[in-house]
């Protein structure tokens, strides 16, 4: 795991959940929520993740008394989304500033610990299932990007573990 703070923790927890998990839970008759847009891994929205990383970290460190983030299992990425900023209008508004919501911002932060995670794989000689739904250039935009994602990370870590 990149870091040890709640935030890593959830979004680790969320994807393995939905690295593990089997059809999607509404093929199967389960929750009716859809499922987030997944937000395309490029320069433009790696640039806004970057941005929107820093920004909570900066909000966090400046309200420690909002660092705690709760319970880090969550089903699905609106979810998460909601927990970490629903009730909190300034992770919001420093997650806005960037370009993404709460929700892109969490989506693609979910998407990169999938390419990570694909990105180990292939380094120790395994095939990354298909059904990870993750693309050849996911998997080389985060070999590109890995020190930029685990600062942004550990950034954000240190700033929850501020309380």
């Amino acid at each position: 795991m990149i870091a040890t703070s709640k935030l890593a923790l959830m979004i680790a927890t969320l994807t393995a959940a939905i690295i593990s998990a089997p059809a999607s839970a509404g093929a199967q008759g389960g929750s009716s929520a859809a499922p987030p847009t997944p937000v395309p891994i490029n320069g433009g929205t790696f640039a806004k993740f970057m941005k929107a990383a820093s920004n909570f970290a900066s909000y966090m460190k400046q309200h420690p008394s909002e660092a705690t983030l709760g319970d880090s299992s969550y089903d699905n990425e609106t979810e998460a989304a909601t927990q970490i900023c629903g009730p909190r209008p300034g992770p919001q508004k420093a997650i806005a500033a960037a370009g993404l919501t709460c929700l892109e911002w969490v989506t693609l932060t979910t998407e990169l610990e999938r390419a990570q995670t694909a990105a180990a794989m292939v380094k120790v000689g395994q095939r990354v299932p298909s059904e990870l739904g993750i693309s050849v250039a996911d998997i080389d935009f985060y070999n590109k990007h890995t020190a930029d994602v685990k600062l942004a990370l550990q950034e954000v870590s240190a700033a929850s573990e501020s309380q």
